[in-house]
């Protein structure tokens, strides 16, 4: 697929995947398979928020293009179904959340080292929850 779409950025930040709740969650990647074509590229559980999670991810629909990734809670209520969590990739996560934090976001919960690579951040503007992911080569503290 060629690339018609303008792209762009002011910060060292690139868009990189959406993940969205759900309440069944092998029901709505069955869903995304068959309507949009999707291809699970991972699934695994993990903890967010102190609330354990599984999740299924699919590849990309094109080169360098973001990710889909579903939710389910595990343990305890998830949030209404729809709602999401975008995530950024940086080279410089400190730098990224000083400008959140200066814009008026606070910090999730503390930041966590390698395997997770990912640190939440609550924006004022909105009760929904962003992801900011590292780069592989960079790492909290470094």
């Amino acid at each position: 697929m060629a690339e018609i779409r303008p792209s762009g950025a002011t910060r060292d930040a690139q868009y990189g995947f959406s993940k969205i709740f759900v309440h069944d969650l092998e029901g709505m990647a069955g869903f995304y398979e068959e309507v949009f074509g999707l291809v699970r590229f991972d699934r695994h559980q993990d903890v967010m928020l102190r609330c354990r999670i599984d999740e299924i991810t699919f590849q990309a629909t094109y080169p360098g293009g973001g990710s889909l990734t579903l939710i389910k809670y595990l343990d305890s209520a998830a949030p209404t179904v729809g709602e999401s969590v975008q995530g950024f990739i940086t080279a410089d996560i400190d730098a990224l959340a000083r400008r959140a934090e200066a814009a008026g976001g606070t910090l999730a919960e503390p930041s966590r080292a390698e395997p997770s690579r990912s640190d939440p951040i609550r924006s004022v503007a909105s009760s929904r929850i962003g992801s900011v992911e590292r780069s592989c080569s960079i790492r909290k503290g470094m």
